[in-house]
């Protein structure tokens, strides 16, 4: 049994995803998918407008007086993270959305609250599997830093793609072990 980390794993990112997919439909896995692609808050994914994700790029206007970002959207050999057929899966299904202008939509056309994502990505991650303190949306941004300090991008672009303003914010989702650090200066050391 492995220890349980302060963040989603990749194999429990992918779980949400395919449970919000195969068991939620198509509007739940997009919100996810960008989610963890782009580090979304739950007001960030309910505040994005269809004009938002055109032309292969995703314009977030972040809260908490974040950086406002403009990322390409990715593609994917995994259908679960691939963000151009997620999004045309979510439009063909969501139509005109009842003349919204609001990408995520309720079933009656309206925009969604940060509550209705919280608990829509609560239920997700229940039926997942996932440890109860992990069960926040936010977890997709602590998720993707610490994906990408993982891969070995540099804490700046860590900063940028999760659009922080300031650097000490972005140091908190690093989620470094001791043994990690450990790890790095005994490699940097030989």
């Amino acid at each position: 049994m492995s220890a349980q980390t302060d963040y989603l794993s990749p194999v429990q990112m992918l779980q949400i995803l395919k449970v919000a997919r195969d068991q939620f439909g198509a509007r739940e896995h997009a919100m996810f998918a960008l989610a963890a692609m782009h580090g979304l808050r739950s007001s960030e994914i309910a505040n994005l407008l269809v004009a938002d994700v055109q032309h292969g790029k995703i314009d977030v206007r972040r809260a908490k007086n974040s950086l406002r970002t403009i990322q390409p959207l990715q593609t994917h050999e995994n259908k679960l993270l691939d963000e151009p057929s997620i999004l045309a899966a979510w439009l063909a299904e969501r139509g005109d959305g009842n003349g919204s202008a609001f990408l995520f939509t309720s079933r009656q056309g309206e925009s969604l609250c940060r509550r209705q994502v919280y608990r829509l990505f609560e239920s997700i991650a229940i039926r997942a599997g996932i440890p109860h303190g992990l069960r926040n949306p936010h977890q997709c941004k602590h998720f993707l830093a610490a994906m990408l300090i993982r891969a070995g991008v540099s804490l700046a672009h860590v900063q940028q793609t999760c659009g922080h303003k300031h650097i000490s914010s972005t140091v908190r989702y690093t989620h470094i072990s001791q043994s990690e650090a450990a790890a790095k200066l005994t490699g940097v050391m030989q």
